[in-house]
């Protein structure tokens, strides 16, 4: 996950160590990005392929949370968006 700065320059050096998922914030919001099936680039989806029930909407939102919330708020948040999607 990058949130401090921006890995845009460094896509070709994560998909050539094979990192198969990016989730990049910027001031547009949260995109997931997953390495293609010939492992050379990387296509934003909307879903996580590691966590499928997890989406760049729904990290988006617990990420503004965190401008109003503090910590434990988020955290139970998050659990009880958990707990709803099984």
């Amino acid at each position: 996950m990058d949130l401090t700065s921006s890995s845009s320059r460094r896509l070709k050096i994560y998909s050539d160590l094979g990192v198969p998922e990016i989730w990049q914030y910027t001031k547009k919001g949260m995109t997931i990005n997953r390495l293609d099936g010939e492992g050379k680039q990387y296509l934003v989806c909307e879903f996580s392929p590691t966590f499928s029930i997890v989406s760049a909407a729904v990290l988006d939102r617990l990420l503004a949370m965190a401008e109003t919330e503090n910590d434990g708020a988020i955290i139970r948040s998050l659990r009880t968006w958990i707990r709803e999607q099984v």
